[in-house]
């Protein structure tokens, strides 16, 4: 199992507080921001990464430790010899026409989209893979004439290169930050579909006699980086 759905359970008007954050952060921005533009608004880069730390997330980071922990608990990972940090978090804002296109988070372990609202045919959040682990012929499965020419049948979830999910408002999705995934244009006219991204680093508790894993923070120590001396 590489993903983990969870319905979080945010009251609706939470979810508005939230929604009505984003609705100003995108407005503030706007000038910044082609809208006629096939890319969807993405707060990591057109404002900062840091959307965890308002005043309006706190309800839905209340429920985050037990999503995570119920993660870990599918996965068979003994959640008490790790801590999990959100290192960043940005709220993605997407109109019509607009998608969010393949990209994976190589600089986390963890990545997570909480679903504030999903309005009907706004687009699939999907994963891709390149590399399909029941592929006996390289290529097979990746290119859709090989179906044309009669050499595959239906489609099969074994053999999928994309595998699209259907999210639902107030959802929280967790997966491997290594994982390639997009999320497909909208067709919804009336409203936008609104998520917040996180990206969680895990490190130990405890490195003693451990190779995995990054050790604690409090066993780290920061270095300057400095030009040479002339």
């Amino acid at each position: 199992m590489y993903f983990y759905k969870v319905g979080l359970g945010v009251s609706e008007s939470n979810r508005q507080a939230i929604h009505s954050a984003i609705c100003s952060l995108v407005d503030e921005e706007a000038e910044n921001f082609d809208a006629f533009t096939d890319t969807a608004w993405l707060g990591d880069i057109n404002a900062s990464g840091d959307f965890h730390t308002i005043p309006e997330m706190q309800p839905l980071l209340e429920r985050l430790p037990f999503a995570l922990g119920e993660y870990f608990e599918a996965l068979g990972v003994n959640a008490e010899k790790f801590q999990a940090y959100i290192s960043r978090c940005w709220p993605a804002y997407q109109t019509v026409g607009q998608e969010i296109h393949l990209h994976r988070h190589m600089q986390s372990n963890i990545s997570g989209v909480y679903y504030v609202d999903v309005p009907p045919e706004s687009g699939e959040f999907a994963f891709y893979f390149y590399d399909v682990a029941c592929e006996f012929i390289p290529g097979l499965f990746s290119s859709d004439a090989h179906a044309e020419k009669g050499l595959l049948k239906s489609w099969n979830l074994m053999r999928a290169t994309e595998v699209p999910l259907v999210m639902e408002t107030d959802q929280l999705i967790l997966f491997p930050s290594k994982t390639l995934h997009r999320v497909h244009p909208s067709k919804n006219y009336d409203r936008p579909r609104i998520s917040i991204a996180f990206d969680i680093n895990v490190t130990l508790r405890s490195s003693d006699k451990q190779e995995a894993g990054m050790p604690p923070l409090d066993k780290w120590q920061g270095i300057d980086v400095l030009s040479n001396p002339s």
